[in-house]
C-alpha cells in the first residue's frame, strides 16, 4: 500500500511540474520567441529534480554541489506552492468570465501571457522576502506572571529555542549567531524545545555544526526535548550522545528538580510511540514526582495535551512544531490543528508559550512567519 501511495504522488508531482513547465515556457515564448526549448527543458528538469539529486547524490557529489542542489530543490518546492495557487486564481477569474460574458477578456493568450509574468514575478518577490524573514532574527518578550511564590528566585529570564533543524541548510554559521543572540539577553535558563537537527542530516558533520551550542551560557544550564523529526531521522540515540558533549541536559519523560528552586518537566514526543513503539508517560504521573508547591515549567515539542497540564498544576509550557504554517497561508491550517499555534495563551493560572521556530523545514523560506527566539521573564506571586 506504502508503495501505491508513493507512485501516486511521484505521478501528481510530475504532472503538476509538467503543468507549470509548459505554462512558463509558453509565457516565456509569447514575449520572447526565439527561446529555444531545448535550453529551457534542461533547466527545468534540472530545477524539478534538485531536490531529489541532492537527496540521493550525497555519495556521489560533492557536498558543497549536492547541497546546491538540494537547497535549490527546496525553493523549488514553495515555488511550486505559490505557483498552484497561482493557477487556481487563473481558473476562477476564467470561470468568472464563463458566467459573466461582461468580464471582458480581449485576448486570451495575452492575458494568460500577462497573468502568468505577474504571478511569477509576485512569487520571485514573495521568495526573496521569505529568505530575508527565514535568515533574520525575532526576539519575542513576554514579562508572565504565575500565581506560585517562587521562593528563592525573585524572577527567572528564560530563553527558549525550537526547531532549529540544524543539518543541510542551516549550517554553523546560523547557530554562531543564534547563540550570540541568546547571550545577549543573559538568560538564567535556557530551553531547546525539539527538532534541534533536521532527519536529513550528515552525522559526520552535525557534531561540528552544533559545537556552537557549547557557548551558551546560562545561570542554571541549558535543557532540551526531543521532537519528531529527531525520530523521524532515527537520530536519537546520536543526540543523547551529542547533549551530553555539548554539556546540555536532555529530559526525556523526566522531571528536573534545578537547584532546589524549580522544576522542569521534559516530555517525550508523541513521534515516539510510531517510531519505537512505546508510549510516553502521563503528565500526572511526571508531576507527582515533583513538588507542586514549587514552579512547575513543562517542555513539550508540541503544543498538545494542555488540558492535562493545567490539570496537573503545570504553571508553564514551552512548546514549538508549528512553524506558525511557515509558508503563508498554512497558518490558518496550524490555527485549525492546535488550540495555540503560536504566542501566548493564559488558561485559569495556566500558561503555554509557541514559538514559531528558529529554523526552517524544506523550503528556507518563512512567508507571514519569522524566525524566533523566545524571552520569558518570569515572576512570581508575591513580586
Amino acid at each position: 500500500m506504502i508503495y501505491v501511495i508513493g507512485i501516486l504522488c511521484m505521478l501528481v508531482f510530475a504532472a503538476v511540474n509538467l503543468y507549470i513547465g509548459i505554462t512558463i515556457f509558453e509565457t516565456f515564448r509569447y514575449f520572447m520567441p526565439s527561446v529555444n526549448s531545448y535550453i529551457y527543458w534542461t533547466i527545468f528538469l534540472l530545477i524539478v529534480l534538485s531536490f531529489f539529486i541532492g537527496k540521493l547524490s550525497k555519495k556521489i557529489l560533492p557536498e558543497s554541489a549536492s547541497k546546491i542542489f538540494y537547497t535549490i530543490g527546496c525553493y523549488w518546492m514553495a515555488a511550486i506552492f505559490y505557483f498552484i495557487m497561482a493557477v487556481v486564481v487563473f481558473q476562477i477569474i476564467n470561470l468568472l468570465h464563463y458566467f459573466f460574458p461582461c468580464i471582458y477578456i480581449y485576448d486570451r493568450v495575452r492575458w494568460k501571457a500577462i497573468f502568468y509574468t505577474i504571478s511569477m514575478s509576485v512569487i520571485s518577490i514573495v521568495l526573496i522576502d521569505g529568505t530575508y524573514n527565514a535568515n533574520s532574527i525575532k526576539l519575542s518578550k513576554y514579562d508572565l506572571q504565575v500565581e506560585k511564590d517562587m521562593t528563592g528566585v525573585e524572577k527567572l529570564n528564560i530563553v527558549m529555542v525550537s526547531d532549529i533543524h540544524a543539518g543541510r541548510i542551516i549550517g554553523k554559521n546560523r547557530l554562531v549567531k543564534l547563540v550570540k543572540n541568546i547571550n545577549l539577553v543573559k538568560p538564567d535558563l535556557v530551553i531547546l524545545a525539539g527538532d534541534v537537527i533536521d532527519d536529513d542530516v550528515n552525522l559526520n558533520e552535525l557534531g561540528d555544526i552544533l559545537e556552537p551550542l557549547k557557548n551558551i551560557n546560562s545561570v542554571y544550564g541549558v535543557y532540551a526535548v526531543l521532537g519528531n523529526h529527531e525520530y523521524i531521522g532515527g537520530n536519537t540515540d546520536y543526540m543523547v550522545r551529542e547533549y551530553r558533549k555539548l554539556n546540555i541536559k536532555l529530559l526525556v519523560d523526566e522531571p528536573e528538580d534545578v537547584d532546589g528552586k524549580f522544576y522542569i518537566i521534559g516530555r517525550n514526543d508523541t513521534a515516539c510511540r510510531n517510531f519505537t513503539g512505546r508510549e510516553r508517560k502521563d503528565i500526572f504521573q511526571l508531576a507527582e514526582e515533583c513538588d507542586r508547591t514549587k514552579l512547575l515549567i513543562t517542555v513539550d515539542h508540541k503544543p498538545i495535551d494542555l488540558k492535562n497540564c493545567k490539570n496537573a498544576g503545570i504553571d508553564i509550557q514551552f512548546s514549538g512544531h508549528t512553524h506558525r504554517g511557515q509558508l503563508y497561508p498554512l497558518n490558518f491550517i496550524t490555527r485549525k490543528i492546535f488550540k495555540i499555534d503560536w504566542g501566548h495563551l493564559e488558561d485559569c493560572g495556566f500558561n503555554i508559550i509557541v514559538s514559531s521556530g528558529f529554523g526552517t523545514w524544506g523550503p528556507p523560506v518563512r512567508v507571514h512567519s519569522r524566525s524566533e527566539i523566545v524571552q520569558v521573564v518570569l515572576r512570581g506571586a508575591s513580586v
